[in-house]
């Protein structure tokens, strides 16, 4: 039984002097992976909807929007139906 889930922000983004999203979210799911920790990544999701112009995060803060929140909410339900 997992314990713990963690929901990994998208990889996209990246900040000034620290490791590139993608790296960073494929160490997070391996170290998930082998610890028995749920993982979920919305990077996909949140990609998909920009390619599409849907807007995910506020424009002034970075923080989701009901957009986001949707993906969110729904990548949470699928996880807890399969797991």
């Amino acid at each position: 039984m997992m314990e713990y889930l963690i929901v990994d922000a998208p990889s996209h983004i990246l900040k000034y002097g620290r490791l590139s999203g993608y790296l960073l979210s494929e160490i997070l799911y391996k170290y998930c992976k082998v610890n028995n920790i749920g993982y979920i990544s919305l990077s996909e999701s949140i990609n998909e909807s920009a390619n599409k112009g849907i807007k995910t995060i506020w424009p002034y803060d970075g923080h989701m929007n009901e957009n986001g929140y949707k993906i969110f909410g729904e990548a949470m339900f699928q996880w807890m139906k399969n797991n």
